[in-house]
């Protein structure tokens, strides 16, 4: 269990060893009339679980040229797809992805 003085914070734990992502932003989508992320034609359904994750950027500019580390979106009724790069293994991008699961079950 992490303890932290109040000087300290999440912060601290910046390193060599530590990444901080963040969720792509959704951009307007004229023709759905809605925000939307582009998952590339991979993700056929709409899901609460869907989801793109980048490396933390400062700008919008920088956030627009992101690479993406994680994609997991919804295929059909009972199928997901699960993308995942550097610096991401395996493990890290099913832990990630199984995350969604056990909190947003309630909500579908």
């Amino acid at each position: 269990m992490f303890k932290f003085s109040e000087e300290e914070g999440l912060n601290s734990f910046v390193g060599n060893n530590v990444i901080n992502l963040k969720n792509k932003q959704p951009r307007w989508n004229e023709r759905l009339k809605s925000y939307a992320l582009n998952f590339g034609g991979r993700v056929k359904q709409a899901s609460i679980k869907n989801f793109i994750l980048i490396q933390d950027c400062e700008s919008a500019e920088e956030e627009e040229k992101a690479q993406n580390v994680i994609i997991f979106g919804k295929i059909d009724e009972n199928t997901f797809a699960l993308e995942f790069w550097h610096p991401l293994s395996l493990f890290q991008a099913f832990g990630i992805a199984m995350s969604e699961f056990d909190f947003k079950l309630k909500c579908e």
